[in-house]
C-alpha cells in the first residue's frame, strides 16, 4: 500500500486512456480458447518480446476495431490503455510489421488447419455442444492486388486469374472457402486455394475437412448452393456420412421436368413458408411447394462407380422470383430480337449455297427464341458473278451467276403461351434433400438459413473494404496465415452476435439499436459494440506513483451485454494478468 503522508506537496496528475470494446473482444478471445490453444502448439521464444498469440490477438483486436495496415499497428495502439487487453509487461512497440510477419509464418508452418482445428475441436466440445446441427458451405474469391512473381511455398495457393465473383478480372485472385457451424455461424473449417480452383473441388475439399474434423457420433447436415450438387460431390458426402440440402442447377433434366410435371398438374401447391415484406406497407413473400422422391446419379468418391440414389425433392414456388421474372421481361425480350438479328445476319454473310446449310442455319437462330416467335424464311436468290475476262460482254453473252440463299423475316411476335411457360419455370425451383423424413418445410427452412454464409455471419463481413479486401501481402503463404486470423475474428464476431441475441430473447430484455432511442432484441456485434464507445480507464497519480485505477461507469445496456456474454465489468478497469475468470463459451442452443 502507498504511503500518502510521503507524497504530500506531490503534484496530481489525471490519465485517461481509451479502451472502448476492445476489452469485450478480449475477453471473448479467452472464451474461445484461441490464444491459448496458440501458446499451446507455438510457445513462447524467451528471444521474443511478445508471444505469437500475442500478435494474433493484436490483429484480431485491430481486424474488430477497423483494420490498419500492419506497418500501421504499433500506432494503431497509441492512447489505449493496452495493459488492459496484453498485461502490464508487454510492450506495445513489439507489434511492427517484421514481428506479425514472422508470427504469420509460425502460424503457416504449423498449419492453419492444425490451429482452426484444434480451436474448434475445443469449441465443440463444451458440454452443451448439440450432437444435430448443419454446417453450411460456400467459396469466393478474393482479388489481390500486386504483381506475385514469387513462387509460392509449399502447400501455399497460386494467384492467378480465374472467375472473379468480385467483377474485377483484371486482377489476380486467391479462392476463399468456409464452413459455418449451425445457427452460430462459428468457422468450422477454412481454406486458401489456387485462383482458378473450381468450385466443386473447393466443396469436395471443405467436405474432406469437415469429416476429419467432426466427431463421428454427430449427425451433421451440408447445406450449400448449387455447386455442391454434381455426382461426384454427392458421393464425397455420402461416402463421408453427411446427409445435405442443396438446391438443383438449372442444367439438371430432373429439375426441369419436376416443374413441368407441377405446371401441367395445374394444382396450387401447399404453403411452405413465408417472409415478411423489407417494409411494414409491402406484403409477406409466400413460398409454395410440394415434395418428390426422384433418382440422381452419384459416384462413389475411391471406386468412381455410378449409381442411382433416391432422394427428396421439394419444388418450390417463390413470390420474389415470380415479381423478378415480371421486372426484367421486357429487356429478356428486347434481348432476343437482338440475338435473333444477329444470328439472321452472321448466317446472310456466309453466302450459303446449299438449302441444307440454310435449313441448319435456320434452327440455329430460332433457337435463339424462346419468348417470342417469327416466320423465318428461307429465300432463294441469283446473285450475279464477277465476269473473268475483261471488255465488255456480247449481247448474245449470258451473265455468270449463282444461287443463295438468305434468311428474311418481317415480324417478331411475343409468344404468349412460351412467356407463360417461362414464367412459371423462372419463379420455380428445386431443392434436393438426403435426409427422407424431412418434411418439405423443414427442407426449404434448412435452405434458407445458407443466407448466412453469404451474408454478414460469412463473406459479406469478410469482404468489406474495412475487412479483408483488399489484401495487399507479397508472400501467399502470409495470406493464406492471414486468411485464418480473419476466419478467427468471423468466430468471435459471430459468437458475439448469437450468444447476445440469444440471451435476450430468452430472458425478454432489449439494448439500444444503431438508433440510441430503438430497443432491440437482435443486435449485430457492432451494434452492441456501441454500448461501450466512449469507454475509459482512469489513472490517479500523485508525485508518479499510482494511487488508483478505476474505469467509466458502464451504462445498463452495457452490463446487459457483458452479462449475457458472461464477461465481468472489471476486465474494463484491471490488467490483463489481473481479470477475473471469464465464463467458458459454449456452442450449444
Amino acid at each position: 500500500m502507498t504511503d500518502l503522508s510521503a507524497l504530500q506537496g506531490a503534484d496530481l496528475e489525471l490519465d485517461a486512456l481509451n479502451v472502448g470494446h476492445l476489452p469485450l473482444v478480449r475477453a471473448v478471445v479467452r472464451q474461445l480458447g484461441i490464444d491459448e490453444a496458440i501458446d499451446e502448439m507455438l510457445p513462447i521464444d524467451p528471444r521474443s518480446r511478445v508471444s505469437d498469440a500475442d500478435c494474433v490477438v493484436a490483429l484480431l483486436l485491430n481486424i474488430l476495431s477497423g483494420r490498419c495496415a500492419l506497418y500501421a499497428m504499433p500506432e494503431r495502439f497509441e492512447g489505449i490503455d493496452t495493459s488492459v487487453l496484453f498485461g502490464s509487461d508487454v510492450p506495445v512497440d513489439a507489434f511492427n510489421d517484421a514481428r506479425l510477419a514472422a508470427a504469420l509464418d509460425h502460424l503457416f508452418d504449423i498449419g492453419v488447419d492444425n490451429v482452426l482445428g484444434r480451436i474448434v475441436q475445443r469449441f465443440l466440445a463444451r458440454s452443451r455442444s448439440p450432437e444435430t446441427y448443419s454446417a453450411f458451405i460456400d467459396t469466393t474469391s478474393i482479388s489481390l492486388h500486386g504483381a506475385y512473381d514469387i513462387i509460392p511455398a509449399e502447400d501455399a495457393p497460386t494467384p492467378t486469374r480465374g472467375f472473379s465473383k468480385d467483377h474485377r478480372p483484371d486482377l489476380k485472385q486467391l479462392i476463399f472457402g468456409l464452413s459455418l457451424h449451425g445457427a452460430a455461424g462459428i468457422p468450422l473449417t477454412s481454406a486458401m486455394l489456387d485462383g482458378n480452383t473450381a468450385d466443386s473441388h473447393a466443396n469436395r475439399l471443405s467436405i474432406e475437412k469437415l469429416a476429419g474434423l467432426l466427431p463421428e457420433e454427430d449427425d451433421v447436415t451440408v447445406v450449400g448452393d448449387s455447386k455442391l450438387v454434381d455426382a461426384e460431390t454427392l458421393g464425397h458426402l455420402l461416402h463421408e456420412g453427411f446427409h445435405f440440402v442443396s438446391l438443383v442447377p438449372l442444367s439438371f433434366n430432373v429439375r426441369k421436368d419436376l416443374v413441368e410435371e407441377v405446371r401441367q398438374a395445374g394444382e396450387e401447391l401447399p404453403e411452405l413458408g413465408r417472409v415478411p415484406g423489407k417494409r411494414k406497407a409491402d406484403p409477406d413473400l409466400l413460398y409454395r411447394g410440394r415434395a418428390f422422391r426422384r433418382a440422381m446419379k452419384v459416384v462413389h468418391p475411391q471406386t468412381n462407380e455410378a449409381r442411382e440414389e433416391t432422394f427428396t425433392l421439394v419444388v418450390v414456388r417463390s413470390d420474389a422470383k415470380a415479381t423478378g421474372f415480371e421486372n426484367k421481361l421486357d429487356k429478356l425480350l428486347v434481348k432476343e430480337e437482338k440475338a435473333l438479328r444477329a444470328a439472321v445476319k452472321k448466317a446472310n454473310k456466309r453466302r450459303l449455297r446449299c438449302r441444307e446449310d440454310a435449313e441448319i442455319a435456320r434452327d440455329a437462330a430460332l433457337a435463339t427464341l424462346a419468348l417470342c416467335r417469327c416466320d423465318l424464311r428461307i429465300v432463294e436468290k441469283t446473285v450475279a458473278d464477277k465476269r473473268s475476262g475483261p471488255g465488255r460482254p456480247r449481247k448474245d453473252e449470258e451473265a455468270p451467276s449463282h444461287i443463295e440463299f438468305v434468311l428474311e423475316y418481317e415480324e417478331l411476335e411475343r409468344d404468349d403461351e412460351a412467356v407463360e411457360r417461362e414464367a412459371f419455370h423462372a419463379s420455380h425451383y428445386v431443392l434436393v434433400c438426403s435426409r427422407e423424413e424431412w418434411s418439405a418445410e423443414q427442407v426449404l427452412a434448412e435452405y434458407q438459413e445458407q443466407s448466412m454464409i453469404e451474408g454478414v455471419c460469412g463473406f459479406r463481413w469478410l469482404k468489406d473494404v474495412v475487412s479483408v479486401a483488399p489484401v495487399m501481402l507479397k508472400t501467399p503463404h502470409r495470406i493464406t496465415a492471414l486468411g485464418l486470423i480473419f476466419v478467427l475474428a468471423l468466430m468471435v464476431r459471430n459468437y458475439i452476435q448469437f450468444t447476445l441475441r440469444q440471451g435476450l430473447k430468452e430472458s425478454g430484455e432489449t439494448v439500444r439499436g444503431r438508433k440510441r432511442r430503438k430497443r432491440v432484441q437482435n443486435p449485430t456485434t457492432e451494434t452492441a459494440f456501441l454500448n461501450f464507445m466512449h469507454a475509459k480507464t482512469h489513472y490517479i497519480r500523485l508525485g508518479g506513483t499510482l494511487i488508483k485505477r478505476t474505469s467509466d461507469k458502464l451504462s445498463e445496456d452495457a452490463l446487459t451485454v457483458l452479462r449475457l456474454l458472461g464477461v465481468p465489468p472489471p476486465v474494463f478497469a484491471l490488467p490483463f494478468e489481473k481479470w477475473p475468470s471469464v465464463a467458458e463459451a459454449t456452442s450449444g442452443t
